[in-house]
């Protein structure tokens, strides 16, 4: 994540939150000229590791922020959509690029905000242990009730497939600003050490797997996605809705 952030992100920085329980060794490995480290105590849960990366939406001295999982690959399709963002002059950005991605409004690993988009107050109720830290997909609950409500007028949302959704609902949405290059080329994707070959570099087969994937696999990759999607315009073979696309002949949006 962090030799990904020096080639997506220049000029920002990558923050890591962990616990007591990470071992002290390891935090050498996530300190660097351009990272660093935020032990999080007495917040605890099944989910609670869920909820630390959003401290960063309250901490003053942070005055824009992107708050992603560690195990997502950065690439430069998200690096366009945040520049975009930017760009806007808007307080919250959301992403879904993923049939997947439509059931919450926020997605925990691919969102972002300036300092006080999100009210203050709102960080007591991960202090106090929210109840919605007991279950897989809390996070997304919470982010839903208690922080979609404050910035959906002032967001603007990159969305593929579900851009109707978003049209229906009069917020601010764009298509991705740059065409997917593969099946595998998603906002939020989870890094899988499946993607890598024997002749690349670790951290490059990382940064883009899919440069080795044909698009024909897009089919086979969304189907199981594609059967619950609750869009306006699924598309069996795994091509987004025309709608969503930022050209017309960017069929994977």
């Amino acid at each position: 994540k962090i030799k990904a952030a020096r080639l997506f992100y220049p000029g920002w920085r990558v923050r890591t939150y962990v616990d007591t329980s990470y071992p002290p060794e390891n935090l050498k490995t996530l300190e660097t000229d351009i990272s660093e480290v935020v032990v999080v105590a007495n917040i605890t849960g099944k989910i609670a590791g869920m909820f630390w990366r959003f401290l960063v939406m309250f901490d003053d001295t942070v005055d824009r922020w992107l708050v992603r999982d560690a195990d997502s690959i950065l690439n430069t399709r998200e690096a366009a959509a945040v520049d975009e963002w930017i760009a806007s002059g808007l307080g919250f950005h959301a992403t879904m690029d993923n049939p997947a991605h439509n059931y919450w409004p926020i997605i925990g690993c691919c969102f972002g905000g300036v300092r006080g988009a999100v009210p203050p107050e709102k960080v007591r109720e991960i202090y106090d242990q929210h109840p919605q830290m007991s279950a897989k997909g809390g996070d997304q609950d919470w982010l839903r009730d208690q922080v979609w409500p404050f910035v959906s007028q002032r967001s603007l949302i990159h969305a593929s497939w579900s851009c109707g959704e978003k049209q229906r609902e009069k917020l601010l949405w764009r298509p991705f600003p740059t065409p997917r290059k593969g099946p595998q080329d998603f906002v939020g994707n989870p890094y899988n050490p499946d993607t890598l070959t024997d002749d690349m570099e670790p951290h490059v087969a990382a940064l883009e797997p899919w440069l080795r994937e044909p698009f024909g696999d897009f089919q086979q990759y969304y189907a199981k996605s594609m059967k619950a999607f609750q869009g306006s315009e699924p598309h069996n073979d795994g091509t987004c809705p025309p709608r969503c696309r930022g050209h017309p002949n960017w069929t994977f949006c």
